[in-house]
């Protein structure tokens, strides 16, 4: 059984909804394009492979041109880690089953990278 499994989607823009003022369907779509962006990758990604088995811990890295203070870090990833628990079937506020860990880097393009560890 594999012990990491690691994912780097490109163009995926992850951005802080905290504090925008927005009309409800452009958000709506937004969620759609990450649930829909992390899915299909995980899955091309994960297909003939063994996943880590649970607990976990995934570490999720922002890639953008610059960068966000931690707590819209970590609010910025909502969707993604939505779809991540998804994909494991676990509730994403199990924490005796998967731990969130967040980061960021400055890249010239907007991207995501996801790290799965078993513990």
């Amino acid at each position: 059984m594999a012990n990491i499994f690691s994912i780097h989607i490109d163009g995926l823009k992850t951005e802080s909804e905290m504090n925008l003022r927005e009309h409800w369907g452009k958000r709506d779509r937004r969620r759609k394009e990450q649930q829909k962006a992390v899915y299909f990758s995980w899955r091309q990604t994960a297909f003939g492979r063994s996943l880590p088995k649970l607990p976990v811990v995934v570490k999720l890295t922002r890639f953008g041109p610059r960068l966000l203070d931690s707590d819209n870090n970590v609010s910025s990833f909502k969707h993604v880690r939505d779809t991540v628990a998804a994909l494991l079937k676990v509730d994403d506020g199990d924490v005796s089953k998967i731990q969130f860990e967040y980061d960021q880097r400055i890249d010239s393009d907007y991207g995501v990278a996801i790290l799965v560890e078993g513990k």
